[in-house]
């Protein structure tokens, strides 16, 4: 990991991985443990290609701003 983030309002960690130029997600109970995992975004992602202006291509950095909706 590059880069963690954690949102203590809804207990969701983000981190960056630039070695497959993703920026993944885990939902984190209240013990602590990870109780699910996703990939948020993947350059390798064929849409990358149709629109380049959304592509990140070493995600590095992360700011995680939450707020109740």
């Amino acid at each position: 990991a590059e880069s963690l983030a954690y949102d203590w309002i809804y207990k969701h960690l983000y981190w960056t991985d630039t070695s497959t130029n993703s920026i993944n997600m885990a939902c984190i109970d209240d013990n602590m443990t990870a109780t699910c995992r996703m990939m948020l975004y993947n350059n390798s992602d064929p849409n990358c290609a149709q629109l380049p202006e959304v592509c990140i291509d070493e995600p590095r950095a992360l700011v995680v701003q939450p707020h109740r909706v």
